[in-house]
């Protein structure tokens, strides 16, 4: 097999993101041996004897070993929303603000209920107020244990993941006056070296440097953007040199050149060269802390180096699977962690496609295209990743790096020049100084040139699928003449048609068109977000809006949502009322998603809020639509909106009514199902609607005000005869959803879901049925998944088994010139 160890690499990554999604229990383990026993049968039965598929499964459940071996024996986890006292030592200082720190803290004493134990578990420290630790202090505490919070919407980030990848799975959170330094500078003699050396050069830069060009060199040096202010980092993630700040190959191929080209001046022996570039190549890692970026680049660099002295062929490609497989081994959760995919996918790309672009489009404008070739081919592997994770896509990536790689190739290397004359002369120092902040304010007025004057820096796009992804490569593979078409004989073509015919009829059998309306209620917090689709259609009731300053549910949730959903466009936008938790996001929404309408119950001209959206929709030219009680809205053939409130009432008159009691009250109709969307209306609107309307019985209702005790009266619940009621709550100081109010809906039948508790609520209404699914659940066991998914598995086999039989039937065409036209 040519390049094991890249198929190798794949194989242990879907293994490892498999069973991460699974629980394990011994039955389970049973089901899967008698998977695996029968997939042998199978591969062994139509294409004879191969070890490739012994090897397949092999890697694929060392993935699964790897992800058992990585979950934390977490102490503190079981004694989570309590408050215990704590020992222990900071090791990393994470984030140091005015009024709020973050730090690494290792705990190594626990007391809790008048019980004491040691223990040595990583742990997130969270201090409230001004108090600034140091790495090393030994400390003791007060403070609450908390676990990282997931992310409750599909496909947004996820912290407690994040925190897991570092090996940490609580969050303990204390104020200052809680924490007392015992003692100070309690570090072994590595974590010493590692504290030294970052002194020593955040020290250096900023006595050199002005305080801006200081802190981007220490963001580039030390990877960690921490140091610059987030418009800044902003400003170059947008242009697309992110890479820039994150310690990466390119770093590691600057500082072994500038390394290997100083030892030669001492004219020593090759061997010992070499050594001596990988020890301190190893040794910039270790300062650095060795994420997954650097590992990558170290691992490769060192086969590279060593190759040269053992006589042994290197290929870079056989060497980026190899060192993919010691990161997974080192920690297997990298899988999900964004530096990892991105490192190995840029990595990838620049072996495989910088050649074919040079050769096929470039090869006429010389040494233009030998820089050109390699930027664009980095570019083609990881835009699918920036989609996905981001939504965004740089320009002008291309044409920023090619100006400002060269330049900040020197910045680095007289950065590190600086480090090591510092220690000899401070005038030399101060002149290499002055030289580098040159070279960064030239760099710096480039960057706020295009940044400002260009229209366009990036593009939004929407997240694509697995599908959507092996489709582009698939293109990007024929395009470059990796897998030539051309060269495809009459009987390879045979097998194409055959299986794709297949493809397609067993797509018709099992995946017939579903008739279907799928509501989302957004986890917003403590506020309301519905989404609602209907094939291409596709509106919002409210739009969620922290009432706490600083949050920003627009640009942080409901934006990424819709992208990572494929919705750059709304049909409309319904406000219920004008509470910041129900609609200030719209502002930011309008700002990003084309929006058709705005449809409101009423105006509120004392409202500021009323007025920013108004004057919102001014600009982009979005009309407003006042509706009232007994008007109809037809959205679509599925789906039907009777306005249930508010009545229509004299704008004179508007303001005795409680703001919430104005709330739009919609009642939706699809198939034969019922939803009521209620906003925040209380008793006294509750009594209205039961007194003006018909018996209406409907099978959800959107439960009003966040499950306040001020709302859904006995009389109201009895009166519309809910199967279901969706309650979009978060952490408040106002005491929703009330015990008492659940108690209610629990009393009259009701099932009840909760925001706050199981993240997103997907409700998906069909001709004679619905369904409701949290996104937050239990991991499944494996017998589940099987079952939830027979029909899917069941097409997905034979798919395997006709592509079996007509590789078996056509393998002699198909191995010979697949083998010639990926040459």
């Amino acid at each position: 097999m040519k390049r094991p160890f890249l198929y190798f690499l794949i194989i242990t990554l879907v293994g490892i993101y498999f069973f991460y999604q699974i629980n394990l229990k011994g039955i389970d383990f049973l089901v899967l041996g008698l998977i695996i026993l029968f997939t042998v049968v199978i591969f062994r039965y139509f294409i004879k004897y191969n070890t490739s598929i012994l090897f397949i499964i092999a890697f694929f459940a060392i993935g699964g070993l790897l992800v058992v071996d990585s979950s934390t024996d977490s102490i503190l986890i079981d004694l989570k929303k309590e408050y215990v006292d704590l020992k222990g030592i900071i090791k990393e200082e994470v984030k140091i603000s005015k009024n709020y720190s973050k730090y690494i803290l290792e705990a190594t004493n626990i007391k809790y209920k008048n019980k004491e134990l040691k223990l040595q578990e990583n742990c997130m420290l969270q201090v409230s107020g001004k108090k600034v630790l140091r790495t090393g202090d030994k400390i003791s505490l007060r403070g609450i244990i908390k676990e990282p919070n997931s992310n409750t919407n599909p496909g947004l980030f996820n912290y407690s993941l994040y925190l897991n990848t570092k090996s940490i799975s609580v969050i303990v959170s204390t104020k200052s006056y809680l924490v007392k330094v015992i003692s100070k500078e309690n570090l072994s003699f590595g974590q010493a070296f590692v504290n030294n050396a970052k002194n020593k050069l955040v020290k250096t830069f900023n006595m050199y440097l002005s305080e801006k060009n200081s802190n981007l060199v220490k963001s580039m040096i030390l990877g960690d953007s921490k140091y610059l202010e987030n418009s800044e980092a902003k400003k170059i993630r947008d242009l697309g040199l992110a890479h820039l700040l994150a310690v990466s190959g390119l770093h590691i191929g600057i500082l072994s050149m500038f390394i290997i080209f100083v030892l030669k001046l001492f004219r020593i022996t090759p061997k010992v060269l070499i050594i001596t570039t990988v020890i301190i190549l190893w040794t910039y890692g270790y300062i650095v802390g060795y994420p997954s970026s650097i590992l990558r680049a170290l691992v490769m660099f060192s086969c590279l180096l060593l190759s040269k002295i053992t006589f042994r062929r290197y290929d870079p490609i056989n060497s980026l699977g190899f060192g993919g497989l010691l990161l997974l081994i080192y920690r297997p959760l990298w899988v999900f962690d964004i530096g990892f995919q991105l490192s190995f996918s840029a990595t990838l790309s620049l072996l495989i496609f910088t050649i074919r672009i040079k050769h096929l489009f470039l090869h006429k404008i010389g040494k233009l295209g030998d820089i050109l070739s390699p930027l664009i081919a980095v570019q083609l592997g990881i835009i699918p990743i920036l989609a996905y994770h981001f939504n965004n896509v740089s320009f002008v990536s291309v044409f920023t790096n090619l100006i400002l790689v060269p330049i900040m190739s020197i910045v680095v290397i007289l950065a590190f020049v600086l480090i090591i004359v510092s220690f000899a002369s401070a005038k030399l120092s101060i002149v290499i100084g002055m030289f580098l902040n040159t070279l960064l304010n030239i760099s710096d007025y480039f960057i706020t040139f295009i940044y400002n004057k260009l229209p366009i820096v990036t593009v939004e796009v929407f997240s694509p699928s697995l599908v959507e992804i092996i489709l582009y490569f698939t293109l990007i593979f024929i395009s470059l003449k990796i897998i030539d078409i051309k060269l495809f004989s009459v009987a390879l073509n045979k097998v194409i048609v055959i299986y794709l015919t297949t493809l397609v009829m067993l797509s018709g059998v099992f995946f017939t068109y579903n008739d279907e309306v799928i509501i989302d209620f957004i986890d917003v917090g403590q506020g309301d977000a519905t989404l609602i689709r209907d094939n291409s259609k596709a509106f919002l009731i409210d739009t969620g809006g922290s009432l706490f300053q600083g949050a920003d549910v627009g640009n942080n949730t409901i934006i990424p949502f819709l992208l990572k959903e494929g919705i750059t466009r709304l049909d409309a936008v319904f406000i219920t009322h004008y509470h910041k938790d129900h609609c200030k996001a719209l502002l930011s929404i309008i700002d990003k998603i084309n929006v058709d309408k705005i449809i409101i119950g009423y105006k509120n001209k004392k409202s500021t809020l009323y007025w920013d959206i108004v004057k919102k929709a001014e600009e982009k030219n979005i009309p407003i639509f006042i509706v009232k009680r007994g008007d109809k809205i037809v959205i679509s053939k599925n789906i039907k909106l009777f306005v249930l409130w508010p009545d229509k009432i004299k704008e004179n008159k508007l303001y005795e009514y409680n703001e919430n009691n104005m709330s739009l009250v919609l009642l939706l109709q699809s198939f034969d199902k019922k939803i009521l969307f209620t906003g925040d209306i209380e008793k006294q609107s509750e009594n209205k609607l039961a007194n003006m309307n018909k018996e209406c019985d409907v099978d959800i209702i959107k439960v009003p005000h966040h499950g306040s005790s001020t709302s859904s009266t006995e009389e109201f619940i009895k009166y519309f005869e809910p199967e279901v009621g969706v309650i979009s709550v978060g952490n408040n100081n106002f005491g929703h959803p009330d015990n008492q109010v659940i108690k209610r809906y629990e009393e009259n039948n009701v099932k009840i879901y909760r925001t706050d508790v199981q993240g997103l609520i997907t409700v998906k209404l069909y001709p004679n049925s619905f369904e409701i699914c949290p996104f937050v659940e239990d991991k499944l066991y494996l017998k589940e998944i099987i079952y939830i998914n027979r029909i899917e598995l069941l097409y997905l086999f034979c798919y395997i088994v006709m592509g079996l039989i007509l590789a078996n039937k056509y393998k002699k065409y198909f191995y010979t010139e697949i083998k010639h036209i990926t040459k």
